[in-house]
């Protein structure tokens, strides 16, 4: 009786934490959301775009992917290479989640050779890795 008691009150503890870790989440994003949505600044509306893009992934999906390309066409345009790498492996495992496994392999193979013109080794190793995860 008192180990039912004691595995029903752990549950429950649980249970109220994970409510409120989301809560949390929510107001953040949706902070983030306001921001993206007001500023006149569009390198912080990008930012915050690229974050709304990495908080959506476990969320949804869609919104993910539609946040994360604000963020790639701003960080493109005005070339921003390590801000856009960040969003375009954002969208890569947004591809990743959904089981577009080709386009994701596409994507990240692009910013792959994107990362070797830049001469950005870090980003470069960061695609290989990646890539060899998507094709095992």
């Amino acid at each position: 009786m008192i180990k039912k008691l004691i595995k029903t009150s752990f549950i429950l503890f649980l249970v109220i934490c994970a409510i409120n870790t989301f809560s949390q989440n929510k107001t953040f994003i949706d902070s983030l959301k306001t921001i993206a949505e007001t500023t006149k600044n569009d390198s912080i509306k990008a930012q915050r775009y690229k974050d709304l893009g990495y908080y959506y992934l476990t969320i949804d999906l869609d919104s993910a992917a539609d946040f994360s390309h604000k963020a790639i066409a701003y960080f493109k345009e005005h070339n921003y290479f390590s801000e856009y790498a960040v969003a375009t492996f954002l969208l890569g495992l947004n591809y990743q989640y959904q089981g577009n496994i080709d386009s994701a392999i596409n994507l990240i193979s692009n910013l792959l050779n994107e990362s070797v013109k830049e001469g950005d080794v870090w980003q470069e190793a960061r695609c290989k890795h990646f890539l060899g995860e998507l094709n095992r």
